[in-house]
């Protein structure tokens, strides 16, 4: 339903290849400057700062950030590297972006460019 993408020039064209991908609209996706190399903090400010109209959010940024940002949502999963353009999705049970938490975060898919057993990029999406 929604991208929100570091500002750094390579996030941008990866977000936007993703929003042709997916069939979005470029007003369904945002830059936020605090997804360039601003620590795990950055990654949940941007998420509780969607309005709410999106049911779906996806997040494009940068390692080391983003594997970090990966581990701590499912203690139950953990990946030593998000390769580039490595897809995780994490599904959340909550109402609203406003009351996400990774601790309501639960591991559901992981996909990477060279995996054989790709799945269509609308289902990658964090789900609440």
């Amino acid at each position: 339903d929604f991208i929100i993408t570091s500002p750094a020039e390579r996030a941008r064209a990866t977000a936007n290849a993703f929003v042709k991908a997916c069939g979005l609209s470029g007003q369904q996706l945002a830059e936020v400057p605090g997804l360039y190399f601003q620590g795990l903090r950055a990654f949940e400010t941007a998420i509780k700062s969607d309005n709410g109209a999106a049911n779906a959010l996806m997040l494009v940024s940068h390692n080391p950030d983003l594997t970090g940002f990966s581990n701590s949502l499912d203690r139950d999963w953990h990946i030593d590297n998000v390769p580039t353009c490595g897809l995780l999705r994490f599904d959340s049970d909550i109402n609203s972006w406003q009351d996400w938490t990774p601790a309501s975060c639960h591991f559901v898919y992981y996909d990477y460019p060279k995996n054989p057993d790709t799945k269509p990029v609308n289902e990658l999406f964090l789900s609440k």
